[in-house]
């Protein structure tokens, strides 16, 4: 057998069984695994002779992804397994650590405005009354 040929087995094979990305991470990696050890010295044959039945290969990927499926957070819908890139994580916050987390960004936001303008009063009042009394002047 081939490398193509090993290949297409083993892309045939896991095409039905997992996700797209999942194939094609695998395939490149036999693909990429086959050359190094051809590289290495070794027939392209004993190498794909050594890794055996693509087929069977094919369903030890798959029942590790299942096992790794069934790992995550209990209760998930398997349904997100496909939706979802598997390098994304998504965490449920609870809601109380929500909420402290909004009132510490407000206590956050409110006390840089308050020292900002503690610094900044003390022209702009008197800038204030200023305009305040030229106003009070120009209306007489």
């Amino acid at each position: 057998m081939t490398k193509q040929e090993f290949l297409s087995q083993l892309r045939n094979a896991l095409g039905s069984r997992v996700d797209s990305y999942i194939v094609n991470e695998n395939v490149s990696y036999y693909e990429e695994y086959i050359a190094t050890q051809v590289r290495a010295g070794k027939s392209e044959e004993t190498v794909i002779e050594e890794l055996g039945d693509p087929r069977l290969l094919a369903r030890s990927i798959a029942d590790a992804n299942k096992r790794a499926g069934a790992s995550e957070v209990e209760g998930e819908d398997e349904s997100r397994d496909n939706e979802e890139h598997p390098m994304y994580r998504t965490y449920n916050l609870p809601g109380w650590l929500i909420v402290v987390g909004i009132f510490l960004i407000v206590l956050l936001v409110l006390g840089t405005v308050f020292s900002v303008l503690r610094v900044l009063m003390p022209f702009i009042i008197p800038i204030a009354i200023v305009v305040f009394f030229l106003r009070f002047l120009q209306r007489k």
